[in-house]
């Protein structure tokens, strides 16, 4: 049994770690994981970490499939952190809600459509498979980068609900391929432009608990990147950094679930 206690202790592990991710030029979407029972569910959910806020929809409009919208956008650093694993010390403050430099000059936000068959399983277990496509960009502007790109995913979800506690829980896998356009500086104030491809593999889980209709929830999710093409020569110090990609690594959200379902 889910003790009151334990989930309190969680989400203030979550909101003290969190205040540890923040990236530039491409933050992942940290997806939904609906699992759908049958035709006509709608849920909404909304939540924010230190560097997005998030946000998804979900409607199954058949007894199969479903379709999904996620989405998030940031503006500013909200903290002096680029991500949890940096080791670059110059990108950081004294205080989590302060950076060294001049508000706005960060901007990010994506979106994604997918769509996917939820129920596999057949049981207290849920199964579902998505296949989406996004859009993204981000614009940094102490350095003059701007950051366009598409993608293509497939993202399997695993979960269980437990009625009587009104307690959800599970894990997602994202497969996502993404196309960059990236423009920055020269030193000669010239300016360049970069295009290149990437895989990422996103795991996430998460639970949700409350009530049939609201419930507060929390995810952990990790992106590790696979680069296809090489930034040799290239160090940009935020963007590009010692000749790898700055994207966030190991991200964290809360917020609030809402299954309309339940209304009827």
């Amino acid at each position: 049994m889910i003790m009151r206690k334990d989930i309190y202790k969680l989400i203030t592990l979550i909101l003290v770690t969190q205040l540890c991710s923040c990236s530039t030029m491409y933050i992942p979407i940290m997806p939904d994981a609906p699992l759908h029972d049958e035709k006509g569910d709608i849920q909404l959910s909304a939540g924010a970490s230190t560097n997005s806020i998030h946000f998804s929809g979900n409607y199954a409009f058949s007894d199969n499939y479903a379709l999904q919208f996620n989405g998030n956008f940031s503006f500013y650093n909200f903290s002096g952190y680029y991500d949890f694993f940096t080791t670059d010390n110059t990108s950081r403050s004294s205080s989590y809600f302060q950076t060294e430099y001049d508000v706005g000059e960060f901007a990010h936000k994506n979106m994604d459509l997918a769509i996917g068959k939820y129920d596999l399983l057949k049981s207290d277990w849920k199964l579902e498979a998505f296949l989406g496509c996004g859009i993204g960009n981000a614009i940094d502007n102490i350095e003059d980068m701007k950051s366009n790109y598409y993608n293509a995913f497939i993202q399997g979800n695993i979960g269980r609900k437990k009625i009587k506690h009104n307690f959800e829980y599970g894990w997602s896998l994202r497969l996502n391929y993404t196309s960059f356009q990236l423009t920055y500086p020269e030193i000669n104030n010239e300016t360049n432009s970069i295009a290149f491809d990437n895989i990422s593999f996103e795991p996430h889980g998460f639970f949700r608990v409350g009530t049939p209709i609201i419930k507060v929830y929390a995810k952990v999710g990790f992106s590790y990147l696979i680069e296809l093409k090489s930034f040799e020569g290239i160090d940009l110090n935020r963007g590009i950094k010692n000749e790898k990609f700055n994207y966030t690594s190991l991200h964290f959200s809360i917020g609030t679930h809402i299954n309309l379902s339940s209304l009827r």
